[in-house]
């Protein structure tokens, strides 16, 4: 039972880490395309 419950915690933690980190590189690159549509928009 001890077994389980630590490969259930390491399981919940790589979700988290996951949940995480997934969203904020998908604003990374939404914010990177934003910025450049932006700074060519500007020059134009």
């Amino acid at each position: 039972m001890e077994a389980f419950r630590e490969t259930a915690g390491w399981l919940l933690m790589c979700l988290v880490t996951a949940a995480l980190a997934w969203p904020w590189s998908r604003v990374e690159r939404w914010i990177v395309r934003r910025s450049r549509r932006d700074g060519r928009e500007v020059r134009a």
